[in-house]
Formats: structure tokens, C-alpha cells, sequence
């Protein structure tokens, strides 16, 4: 074999090498591990987006990545789904914030901003899981 091809070869064993040590090590995560990330992500788009604004957008994109996750068979293996699902969604996504940001609106005498935030979030969550889902098979 000429020398090119061999180190195009060795190359190419590295390649698929790492990845396997890659997924081996993502599978080494923990669930506890995987919400510490969606913590730290969920914080950055609270930073981004603040306020009752903020828990839309991640609810929305936890619901779209949810679906995914759960049909895409790149996400097939049961710990990955573990760790991205239950973990890392888990940590993004907020139901008792949703809870609050709703009651402080109708505290605040905000009737229709509340209504908004109910029906906008169970519409889009929804629909964001649905085109996950949908996306994913």
C-alpha cells in the first residue's frame, strides 16, 4: 500500500477511534451530571431572555429537544436518553416556573398576559414536541 493511502488509513482508524472514546465517554455522564448542564444553559437564556419571556423560550426548545431526543435513533441508546432527556432537559426545562411567572401575571392584575402564558406555552410546547418527535423519525 502506498505510504499516502496508509496514513490516510491510520487517519482514519484515529478518526472513528475518538469518536467511539467520545460516546463512551458521554455515556460515562451521569443523569446528575447532564442537569447540571441544562442548569448552566437554562441560566444562560434567562441572562438572554428575562422575565416570563425566558421561560417560553426554554420550555419551547426543552419540548422541540425532548421530541427529538426520544425519536431520533442517533439518541437511541437508553443511558444517551437518560442523560440528554431526563438529565439535561430536566435541569433546562421549568414547569413551577411557568407555575410562578402565571400567578405573579394575575397577581399583578395582568389577566390576559396570564391567559397569553398559558395557552402560548401549551400550544407551542406542544407543537415543539410534536416537530421534534416528527423530526426525529
Amino acid at each position: 500500500m502506498p505510504r499516502h493511502r496508509q496514513a490516510h488509513a491510520i487517519a482514519q482508524a484515529g478518526s472513528q477511534t475518538t469518536a467511539h472514546k467520545d460516546q463512551d465517554q458521554v455515556l460515562h455522564t451521569t443523569p446528575e451530571q447532564g442537569t447540571r448542564a441544562g442548569v448552566s444553559l437554562r441560566y444562560g437564556v434567562s441572562l438572554a431572555v428575562p422575565g416570563h419571556w425566558g421561560t417560553w423560550v426554554v420550555n419551547v426548545l426543552g419540548s422541540f429537544a425532548l421530541g427529538l431526543i426520544l425519536a431520533h435513533p442517533a439518541f437511541g441508546d437508553p443511558r444517551l436518553r437518560l442523560i440528554l432527556g431526563t438529565g439535561v432537559m430536566g435541569g433546562f426545562t421549568t414547569y413551577s416556573t411557568f407555575n410562578t411567572d402565571t400567578l405573579r401575571l394575575v397577581q399583578e392584575g395582568q389577566m390576559g398576559l396570564a391567559a397569553l402564558n398559558v395557552v402560548g406555552t401549551l400550544a407551542l410546547c406542544l407543537g415543539a414536541g410534536a416537530l421534534g418527535l416528527w423530526l426525529g423519525r
